[in-house]
């Protein structure tokens, strides 16, 4: 049954990560704009005990996550179907590892954390594919673990169409919920994804591109891309406010 969700949501692994170490190093902070290309960092204080070097303050969590990645080929026949025609890298390997390579390549100096304009259709297709899935998947596996999803974060693998759901505490009731998730109720928790076709403010939210704080948006400290490039249009179609309509949703039977 788990086997048949992944399928239709056009996953290609989802697999249990028991010790899943993320590092967050700060040496730094900022004012009145968090914007990227707009704020000013501003270290801490030199620290006279260690010759007056600037200190870089790290955390490290090792909690359970859950990654999943998407299945290269049926990404690779979404954008054709939407009439965004791909270029395989050349080479003798198999057509399979090709279509890797193209999204390894495919976001080669591309800044995601800023809006992806229509000048680049594919990484912002491909992109916001991948964020707006993570964005659903974080916000249903917070219902069914019962945490606030304030409690689950999102680490995103662009070039390998990949992303983890991860806690982010370190006690509690937070401790092996994802394990449980994965273990007890997998199939669930994907189904209620596909599931997620509609807000409660529609038609207005699917008008102006299929993203806002009731149906996609996390919160700063659990989104590292800051909310950008999101859209149910990309699972369901609909319109996009960068490319227009997307007439063939990830999510389409006729892509299973």
């Amino acid at each position: 049954k788990a086997y048949n969700a992944a399928k239709r949501v056009g996953l290609d692994r989802v697999a249990l990560v028991a010790d899943f170490p993320i590092t967050t190093a700060t040496y730094g902070y900022s004012r009145v704009d968090y914007q990227p290309g707009k704020c000013f960092i501003n270290p801490f204080p030199p620290d006279r005990d260690h010759g007056g070097k600037f200190p870089i303050f790290v955390d490290l969590l090792q909690a359970d996550a859950v990654m999943l990645r998407l299945d290269a080929d049926r990404v690779c026949r979404w954008l054709e179907a939407n009439d965004w025609q791909i270029k395989l890298p050349r080479g003798t390997g198999q057509e399979a590892l090709r279509r890797q390579a193209y999204f390894v390549e495919l976001f080669n100096n591309v800044q995601l954390r800023e809006t992806i304009s229509k000048d680049n259709p594919h990484v912002r297709m491909v992109f916001g594919l991948l964020h707006s899935l993570s964005h659903i998947c974080v916000r249903r596996a917070a219902l069914l673990c019962g945490l606030d999803r304030t409690s689950l974060n999102e680490y995103v693998l662009p070039r390998s169409l990949s992303f983890a759901v991860y806690s982010s505490h370190r006690f509690g009731a937070t401790i092996g919920a994802l394990t449980a998730l994965f273990e007890q109720s997998l199939a669930e928790w994907l189904t209620q994804v596909v599931d997620s076709r509609y807000c409660v403010y529609d038609p207005v939210c699917a008008d102006q591109g299929g993203s806002c704080h009731a149906c996609m948006h996390l919160a700063e400290i659990s989104c590292q891309f800051f909310n950008l490039n999101l859209g149910r249009s990309f699972l369901f179609g609909g319109r996009d406010p960068e490319l227009g309509e997307i007439r063939v949703g990830y999510f389409d039977l006729a892509l299973a």
